[in-house]
């Protein structure tokens, strides 16, 4: 979401740098960087408000996406690099979960972190604006204005990107759409911040457990809010992810099997989840089923375990194992060195290590 404000700031940009063509090079050059300046400000100022904020409820710096610049935090080390991402903001904190209740409301608060912070830089460039009558002093105030509003806006892009507006909107909704993004939320941090397959592991077992049965249950029932049916793909997603990295591959034909003979996957999710209900076919030794040709997604993270995952598929149809091992293991490789990803690296890595073992036996058996 924040990607849209950015692009429209720029735009904006572009539209008022051509107004002062006239006006002379050097002005056209200072006029330009002040506006960028502005709206590095507006997105620097955002994330930063996310970490106070995170920082003020006791969470975790992990890492911080400013435009072309990306800041990380290992095992107490701080490093700064440039950010090979598409994502172009974010701040990312190690959030301390403890019960529902508690969390729901320190969540609301981390996510209108950002849009608070460039409030603050609102009012007070509109009192700078009002001593000074300074212009420069207004585009300040319609830039942070802009940028946090854009957040706030209830929206979700593909891929399960859901904006702090969105976010806080169901929270604050409570009820089963709150406790859904909760258990997601929750589920999404395990993931991400996990530094290897042990780490998610040390997990408890009873979470997933226990969202293996919510999501059965759900099977049963009638879905009509699509905020609601998309964090449940999701959470379908995520607990068949866990389910395949701990071999329990039967239970994940049973989660996913209802929901297919149904047809009621949904959303970005669908192929992933047909995808991953087609290895676990063939971990347990049934047909895979029909194989798409190409992915119908274009989110960068879904593109890098999706695409692999569909060749892998149409090679093992075709009786090459070892051409559908090589595709996984690039994927693999890929995702440790940096390339998108979409549960988290580690959990990616531990996914395709476990299609890999998938397509060996396979081959072994035939």
């Amino acid at each position: 979401m924040k990607r849209i404000g950015i692009i429209i700031a720029v735009i904006g940009i572009l539209i008022m740098a051509a107004l002062t063509l006239l006006g002379g090079w050097g002005k056209y050059i200072l006029i330009l960087l002040t506006l960028f300046l502005m709206l590095y400000s507006a997105l620097l100022i955002h994330e930063l408000g996310h970490l106070v904020i995170g920082r003020w409820l006791g969470y975790s710096f992990r890492f911080l996406i400013i435009g072309p610049v990306r800041f990380t935090k290992e095992k107490g080390k701080l490093t700064i690099a440039l950010n090979s991402s598409s994502n172009w903001g974010q701040c990312a904190m190690q959030v301390k979960f403890s019960e529902y209740e508690t969390d729901r409301h320190r969540l609301v608060w981390y996510l209108a972190g950002g849009s608070l912070a460039n409030l603050a830089i609102v009012v007070t460039g509109c009192a700078l604006y009002a001593a000074t009558g300074s212009m420069p002093w207004l585009l300040l105030v319609l830039f942070h204005f802009a940028f946090g509003l854009v957040a706030i806006v209830p929206l979700k892009a593909e891929g399960g990107a859901y904006s702090d507006g969105l976010g806080i909107r169901l929270l604050r909704r409570n009820g089963r759409s709150g406790r859904l993004f909760y258990a997601l939320f929750k589920l999404s941090h395990k993931y991400a911040f996990a530094a290897d397959k042990e780490g998610i592991d040390r997990h408890p077992q009873g979470i997933f457990i226990e969202l293996e049965e919510e999501l059965h249950r759900e099977a049963r029932l009638q879905c009509n809010d699509r905020y609601e049916l998309d964090m449940i793909m999701n959470l379908l997603y995520f607990v068949a992810a866990w389910q395949t990295m701990n071999e329990r591959f039967q239970k994940t034909v049973e989660l996913l099997q209802p929901w297919i003979e149904q047809d009621r996957l949904t959303g970005a999710m669908k192929q992933e989840l047909l995808l991953s209900y087609s290895f676990a076919k063939l971990a347990t030794g049934g047909d895979i089923g029909t194989v798409p040709d190409k992915t119908t997604v274009r989110h960068p993270a879904m593109l890098t375990i999706l695409t692999p995952k569909i060749e892998a598929l149409r090679y093992c149809r075709k009786g090459n194992a070892e051409q559908a091992i090589a595709v996984l293991q690039h994927a693999k490789n890929g995702i440790l060195t940096n390339k998108p990803y979409l549960l988290g690296k580690a959990a990616d890595a531990a996914l395709l290590d476990k299609y890999i073992q998938i397509m060996r036996n396979h081959a072994a058996s035939r």
